[in-house]
């Protein structure tokens, strides 16, 4: 995807990311930290107790690794932005592949690839809804983590952080803070509609 802003480690964006609202700076750290030694056994996604290092979480078919001051690059979009059938024939795709092709990453591609068509109603296109998410990911920086880059797309975003608190709690706080505004902006339309 081209429209993705990207740091180049002075905390300058350089991506081409027209639907993007806002760019921050990220002051560059150790990067170790985030490209250790960790392991993941496939279809082992659960946490492993006893191990300090294991940090592999698995929520039906998303695995992801969860420890604080990682870099996670996060994507979340739009309830209609793959239809069910587009589901569907993702298993369908995964299972034709050849036997050498990592099937995670043949998904993720087919996902941004359909994400990136602009299926749904493509609410994140509309200036207030885009400066609605915005505005959450701004509130819960720096506290939660520090906000290196995002962009918002019609029905998708795309966030880059570092985390400082588990980023479970990190996505439902977006979740949560937009659902509720938008659940009142639809309260306040449908009144005036009346």
């Amino acid at each position: 995807m081209t429209t993705t802003n990207q740091s180049d480690g002075n905390g300058n964006g350089n991506g081409n990311a027209e639907p993007q609202l806002g760019n921050h700076t990220h002051t560059p750290g150790n990067a170790e930290p985030q490209l250790g030694n960790h392991t993941h056994t496939p279809g082992n996604a659960e946490p492993q107790l006893g191990n300090p290092e294991a940090h592999w979480y698995s929520r039906g078919y998303l695995p992801h690794f969860d420890r604080i001051g990682t870099l996670q690059s996060i994507t979340f979009r739009l309830a209609d932005s793959l239809p069910q059938s587009k589901l569907d024939q993702l298993q369908e795709i995964i299972e034709a592949l050849p036997d050498d092709t990592d099937p995670d990453s043949a998904k993720r591609q087919q996902i941004e690839t359909w994400l990136d068509a602009g299926m749904g109603c493509c609410a994140l296109k509309h200036p207030l809804v885009a400066a609605k998410v915005e505005a959450t990911l701004l509130h819960f920086a720096p506290t939660r983590y520090q906000l290196i880059a995002w962009c918002i797309m019609p029905n998708h975003v795309h966030v880059l952080i570092e985390p400082r608190v588990p980023v479970s709690k990190i996505v439902q706080s977006w979740k949560s803070y937009n659902g509720r505004w938008a659940k009142k902006k639809e309260c306040r339309a449908g009144a005036r509609r009346s």
